[in-house]
């Protein structure tokens, strides 16, 4: 098994604050553009347009989509596959 440098620990770092910040700040969608810290970015003639735009630009977006479980996200971050945990069958030959 190979060591992880300390590069690849701080980019590794930086992934996870970006991807915290993003989700903190960006906003859910576009009809209720609120932040999950409160931060309102559009005034309601704002948001009115940016729903028209988003549906003038792509139609099949009128259709609300399922968003992803806690239960989803609890098996993907308890796959190992994809915490990078998995091995490769050369090394244990």
């Amino acid at each position: 098994m190979r060591q992880v440098s300390d590069v690849e620990q701080l980019e590794g770092l930086f992934t996870i604050v970006a991807g915290v910040i993003f989700i903190t700040l960006f906003p859910k969608n576009t009809g209720n553009p609120v932040a999950t810290l409160g931060f309102r970015y559009f005034n309601e003639r704002d948001t009115y347009i940016l729903s028209q735009r988003v549906l003038i630009d792509d139609p099949t977006k009128v259709h609300v989509r399922p968003h992803v479980s806690w239960e989803e996200v609890k098996r993907t971050v308890s796959c190992p596959r994809y915490l990078g945990l998995s091995f490769d069958a050369a090394d244990h030959l």
